[in-house]
């Protein structure tokens, strides 16, 4: 897997536990082999075996944070979980999940849309970075150049 640890997925979206890291894990092993992976094709395994250079590097992280985002907006989709300015926490339910996800559609579709869009913008990058990588004689910029403006703030 491109992200191992709650350590690892808290550099790009921050959970706080390692009980629903573990929860995530089906949901991480769906999202990077459906969506990732194709599109790192035949750069995943060099990833994933930890070769080092910057683009492989690069490419790691800009897959990471994919594969967290995507993994983020089906957990708030499909999980009894609360997205909180600190992070997001898992909630014990004394009712349905059905009845509560109800409840709460439009709030979640939003979040959810939100991480998508996110998670949209990191693929398209993931994309360039392959394509540059293929392209004969030409060289990828591993520099960045400045924060990722996410639609919830910003990271560098």
């Amino acid at each position: 897997m491109l992200i191992r640890s709650k350590e690892e997925f808290d550099n790009y979206y921050i959970i706080g536990s390692h009980r629903l890291f573990v929860t995530l894990v089906p949901i991480i092993r769906e999202v990077q082999g459906a969506t990732v992976a194709p599109v790192l094709g035949k750069y995943l395994a060099p990833i994933l075996s930890g070769e080092d250079s910057d683009t492989f590097t690069l490419m790691k992280a800009t897959a990471a944070r994919a594969v967290a985002l995507l993994t983020m907006q089906k957990a708030v989709e499909r999980l009894p979980v609360e997205v909180i300015p600190e992070g997001i926490v898992q909630v014990q339910q004394s009712q349905p999940v059905k009845s509560r996800l109800r409840a709460e559609q439009s709030a979640r579709a939003s979040v959810a849309a939100s991480l998508g869009a996110d998670a949209t913008r990191a693929l398209e990058y993931l994309q360039q970075l392959v394509a540059q990588l293929d392209a004969d004689g030409e060289e990828v910029d591993t520099s960045i150049t400045g924060p990722i403006v996410h639609s919830k703030g910003m990271s560098f």
